[in-house]
């Protein structure tokens, strides 16, 4: 996995650690959680899902600025910090819905709670 300072259309996603890159130009890359077997990350690129087995990097998001990230169970739940936005994505399949498209601020959960 590598670091860059490109624009958001440098983001790699890769099956393998090595391929991957992130982007660090407008955002610093940070951690946000793990839900016990991936661990998501924020960049320029979105929100990122690292595989810290094999190094694969998937994003699960392509746009925004994610200050607020939160894990709770099966879901991740964001506020987006660009468009605004309440947002669950459930990390088994993927699909991502906006919750409450006016919220703004942060963001908090326990294993079940948000």
């Amino acid at each position: 996995m590598t670091t860059n300072t490109g624009s958001a259309s440098s983001c790699i996603s890769a099956a393998s650690g090595g391929e991957a890159k992130f982007v660090t130009s407008s955002f610093r890359l940070r951690v946000v959680g793990t839900d016990g077997r991936y661990v998501y990350a924020t960049d320029d690129c979105g929100i990122r899902r690292v595989d810290p087995g094999t190094g694969a990097v998937t994003s699960l998001t392509t746009t925004g600025n994610y200050a607020s990230v939160a894990i709770a169970g099966q879901y991740l739940y964001t506020v987006n910090q660009a468009y605004g936005g309440l947002t669950r994505i459930d990390l088994v399949t993927g699909s991502s819905v906006v919750l409450d498209p006016n919220i703004t601020g942060a963001v908090a959960a326990d294993l079940q709670n948000v």
